[in-house]
């Protein structure tokens, strides 16, 4: 069994950071998972090949290096990737199995094993990716982020090394996995013990940072992962990043003060809808920006003209307890969007986008990006006067009514009563709303 295992990591590497030992082919992790070989590397420790020795199951081991021992900071950072990582519950997040310490007292997490490759090897061996696969890796980027957004969970480094492709035994095709949750900010009380990050620490990878972050902002919201997912449509779509200073200095002028480029110069094939959806996913400001990760998707893929795809399925984006999450986890809705009309699957007009694109209003736009096909009258206005109940717990519409009847009636008697005619049905009075 390992020799089959290590046949599948044909081009193990070898670290560069210093790690405990105890960490070498052939280890045992808790007396359950024996180490085959080490498959990658980053600036937090090392991520190992294993398997469990009584399920005969592959696993990976990420242990942190042994220069972060005595930070509390990286300590924290990394149990709390793997408490957050172990909460959010879908299938385009990698899976947290186990964690624990080594008998020195270094950390490890167990995960899923995963067989495929990241987006960034994908992108480096064939360039950009089709208008299929970036809407598909989108669309199951956008399910892992709605459920951590729900859980108060910023991933805040969002780019291609970050996402993995792996195949799907239930399916034909890829699945796109999100990684590496190391730096991710939790907002949540539950999670205020790893919620600490100082103001003027940045972190994250700066091709793909927002303003806010690159300025080390302590305000970073979801919204910052919103302008790093339209960084990463960008990348797919061109095979190349949205800014190319060889600095951070450089990076940090681009980002806060440089023109976005259009997607439609880079790739003249594209519609010009995709260029508008740009401008809103990356906006320097989080408000003018797509206000959560679902309102961006739809739109992404009602601008490549593939409306039908657009909405994510219920069982990808269910909560621990069953609930479905389809709105935005810190920005509250307004009364009109939450009764607006089901959502359909309607063509989306592109002059809606671009004009809605142009608004002022961000929350307007919100509202005819996500629901392309739902028109004024089906939006139930709950501010109206005559929709509140009277006192009485009658709509005043009908108290109004009833009143003006009974008064066309009582005076019709009166002249009844004076002339000799018969009051009119009372049917023909004109109804009042």
């Amino acid at each position: 069994m390992v020799e089959e295992a290590e046949q599948a990591v044909p081009n193990y590497v070898s670290s560069h950071l210093p790690q405990s030992p105890l960490i070498s082919k052939g280890y045992v992790v808790a007396d359950k998972y024996e180490l085959v070989a080490m498959i990658g590397q980053g600036g937090m420790g090392t991520v190992w090949l294993a398997r469990h020795i009584h399920l005969e199951r592959k696993v990976a081991v990420k242990f942190i290096s042994i220069i972060h021992i005595e930070s509390e900071e990286m300590l924290r950072r990394f149990d709390g990737e793997a408490k957050a990582v172990a909460s959010l519950h879908s299938r385009h997040v990698v899976q947290v199995i186990d964690n624990g310490e080594l008998e020195d007292g270094t950390p490890y997490m167990v995960m899923e094993y995963l067989e495929g490759e990241s987006l960034h090897a994908r992108i480096e061996r064939q360039g950009a990716v089709s208008i299929d696969d970036a809407e598909r890796i989108f669309r199951h980027v956008g399910m892992a982020l709605s459920v951590a957004h729900d859980k108060g969970i910023i991933h805040r480094d969002i780019k291609p090394e970050n996402i993995f492709l792996t195949i799907s035994p239930e399916e034909s095709d890829y699945v796109a996995k999100v990684l590496d949750f190391g730096v991710a900010k939790m907002t949540q009380a539950r999670y205020a013990s790893h919620a600490r990050t100082r103001t003027g620490t940045i972190v994250g990878t700066p091709m793909f940072m927002s303003p806010e972050q690159v300025r080390g902002l302590k305000t970073v919201d979801h919204r910052a992962d919103v302008y790093s997912m339209g960084a990463l449509a960008f990348t797919m779509l061109t095979g190349s990043s949205v800014f190319d200073g060889k600095t951070f200095g450089e990076l940090l002028f681009q980002i806060c003060s440089e023109p976005l480029p259009k997607l439609t110069d880079r790739v003249p094939g594209l519609p010009v809808a995709v260029d508008t959806w740009f401008e809103t996913s990356c906006a320097r400001s989080p408000a003018d920006r797509f206000q959560s990760v679902q309102e961006q998707v739809k739109a992404f893929s009602q601008a490549l003209g593939k409306s039908g795809r657009a909405s994510f399925s219920d069982d990808e984006i269910k909560l621990d307890d069953g609930r479905l999450s389809r709105s935005s986890p810190t920005t509250e809705k307004k009364p009109s969007e939450r009764e607006a009309a089901p959502e359909t699957d309607t063509e989306p007009k592109t002059p809606s986008l671009l004009a809605e694109a142009n608004s002022s209003e961000p929350q307007e736009r919100k509202s005819t990006l996500s629901s392309p096909a739902v028109e004024a009258p089906s939006v139930r206005k709950l501010s109206s006067p005559a929709s509140q109940p009277s006192r009485f717990g009658m709509p005043l519409r009908i108290v109004a009514a009833l009143l003006l009847i009974a008064l066309v009636a009582a005076g019709s008697f009166f002249l009844g009563q004076r002339t000799g005619t018969q009051p009119k049905d009372s049917s023909t009075t004109p109804a009042s709303s």
